[in-house]
């Protein structure tokens, strides 16, 4: 069995500290061999791990962690963006989106999300526009959340 597979199942199981420990081991600064061969995907799953904690600063620095060993990780970008926006910080979230959504192209859920970092920063004409992107991909409860809020931000605008 792979070793990355003792932190899922503790994941599955509800036991995030335990998992974050089999990480990072008790000081939290480093990687433990052997999840140290995959510094980005090690990273991100602490950084996952501390966003369901609800330690968002934590799941930054770590999603942040896991960037910086891959560059082009879209999805790091995106979990940034997503711990901006459980902070408050729609700004940052937006910044982070717009990164996020060069690199991985025109994904629904993305336009979705800077739809709602630029609702949250009262631009609405912007938020529409994501709204209305997003819609156009989507299918299912994303679409249905896009055509809400996109009838909220018109309101508003």
């Amino acid at each position: 069995m792979q070793e990355i597979e003792k932190v899922y199942r503790q994941i599955r199981a509800g036991r995030l500290a335990s998992a974050e420990r089999l990480l990072l081991g008790n000081e939290g600064a480093r990687i433990r061999p052997p999840f140290n061969g995959d510094l980005n995907h090690a990273w991100y799953v602490v950084g996952d791990i501390r966003y369901r904690r609800g330690r968002m600063v934590g799941a930054v620095a770590a999603f942040r962690r896991a960037w910086r060993h891959r560059p082009d990780d879209r999805d790091a970008m995106m979990a940034i963006a997503n711990c901006y926006s459980e902070l408050g910080r729609p700004r940052w979230s937006a910044y982070y989106l717009e990164k996020a959504l060069r690199r991985r192209g025109q994904k629904p859920e993305l336009f979705y999300n800077l739809g709602n970092a630029y609702f949250d920063l009262d631009a609405f004409p912007k938020a529409i526009e994501c709204y209305r992107s997003a819609s156009k991909g989507a299918a299912g409860a994303l679409k249905a959340m896009c055509l809400r809020n996109l009838a909220i931000a018109r309101e508003r605008a």
